[in-house]
């Protein structure tokens, strides 16, 4: 997993922690018995009818950036797998708590005398989740696919001679050929030769190209044994042409002599390297 994430993951759980089980507002006694976010947010919305009927502007406006704080951080700890969210979400309700007192009724002189470690917890977790996402990003664009360079074998099998070249003709419905006093013997058409040990099909190297995507996508493969992998994906044919698979772009290439070429490869391959 992306390093980036599992810290993520872990600001979330911190920020999670911050809110339910750590001290977070020094608030009166007779307001709620436990100093947590939790306890206060839980107060305030199970007496939200009679704070509003109270009429105190300062009353209503707290419990409101209380209780909306305390879903944005319960959101953003649960949200840690994805540190961007986290981060964001959690910054946010921070600085809904941080800034709305001097805003909204700065008669409260709320202060850091007024604050608990979970206040301090819950920034720092959400800072460090934003944090997070730009080291996830800056890893998956460090390496977002693997590069191989193919080089051709330097020296390049010779094709076989003509004698050791086995000729299968095609005959179609309109050739013949002639039998006794000249009937026309209608010939079948040559089936496609099957490979042979060792040999191997285009379609079962795509097979194998969308597998090893695959893999890679779930991190099941490093870049390290993706590119040995790669690297096997060279293959000839009977006239000793090179013949490998584009990773990036899935399209079949062929080396010329002293480049790679798209083309259409032959119906069957032999593997170079196993």
């Amino acid at each position: 997993m992306n390093p980036g994430r599992i810290l993520g993951v872990i600001a979330g759980i911190i920020i999670l922690v911050a809110v339910f089980a750590l001290p977070f507002l020094n608030v009166p006694s007779e307001l709620t018995s436990s100093p947590t976010l939790f306890g206060l947010a839980g107060f305030f919305l199970g007496n939200l009818g009679l704070i509003q009927e109270s009429g105190s502007q300062t009353l209503i406006a707290l419990a409101y950036v209380l209780i909306a704080a305390f879903i944005l951080l319960t959101i953003a700890g649960v949200v840690g797998f994805f540190p961007l969210g986290s981060g964001v979400i959690g910054i946010i309700a921070m600085a809904i708590i941080t800034v709305a007192p001097f805003l909204i009724f700065p008669e409260l002189q709320l202060g850091l005398s007024t604050v608990g470690i979970g206040y301090f917890l819950a920034w720092i977790a959400s800072i460090v989740a934003l944090g997070a996402s730009f080291w996830k990003a800056r890893i998956e664009k460090a390496s977002p696919s693997v590069n191989v360079t193919v080089n051709a074998p330097s020296t390049a099998p010779a094709p076989p001679s003509p004698s050791e070249v086995v000729v299968n003709p095609t005959i179609t419905v309109t050739q013949t050929q002639i039998v006794g006093e000249g009937e026309p013997v209608q010939g079948k058409r040559a089936q496609q030769p099957q490979p042979k040990p060792g040999d191997t099909t285009p379609e079962e190297v795509m097979k194998t190209v969308d597998s090893l995507k695959q893999r890679q996508a779930s991190g099941e493969l490093s870049s390290e044994k993706l590119q040995e992998e790669l690297r096997k994906l060279i293959f000839n044919e009977a006239s000793g042409r090179f013949w490998s698979v584009d990773f990036q772009t899935g399209q079949w290439v062929y080396h010329d002599g002293t480049k790679w070429v798209e083309g259409v490869p032959p119906p069957t391959l032999k593997t170079v390297i196993r």
